[in-house]
C-alpha cells in the first residue's frame, strides 16, 4: 500500500478505493478476490502506513525498480534484443 499511495500521490480516502475496488491490486498482495475478498477501514489504512518511515518506503521502492529490471532485462533477452542506453 504504500508504495501504491507513494506512486499515485493519493489520500488516504483514494487508497482506501484502490484497495477495496480493484481485484488486480488485491491479488497481487495475495489476497483470495472471490472468495473472500478484504475490506480495508480507513482507520486501518491510516494506522498501518503510520509504521512506515521514509527509510523504509525508500528501501521497498529500490526493491521494486530491481525486480521489474530483472523482469524487463529477461524480457529482452527472450525476444533477442540488448538493452542500449540509459532506461
Amino acid at each position: 500500500m504504500g508504495i501504491l499511495k507513494q506512486g499515485l500521490r493519493c489520500d488516504f480516502d483514494r487508497l482506501r478505493e484502490i484497495m477495496n475496488r480493484h481485484a488486480d491490486v488485491q491479488a497481487f498482495q495475495g489476497q483470495d478476490v472471490w472468495f473472500a475478498p478484504c475490506r480495508y477501514e480507513l482507520r486501518t489504512i491510516r494506522d498501518n502506513m503510520a509504521l512506515l518511515t521514509p527509510g523504509l518506503l525508500g528501501k521497498a521502492g529500490d526493491l521494486v525498480m530491481a525486480s521489474g529490471m530483472r523482469f524487463w532485462e529477461k524480457a529482452w533477452r527472450a525476444a533477442g534484443r540488448t538493452r542500449s542506453g540509459p532506461i
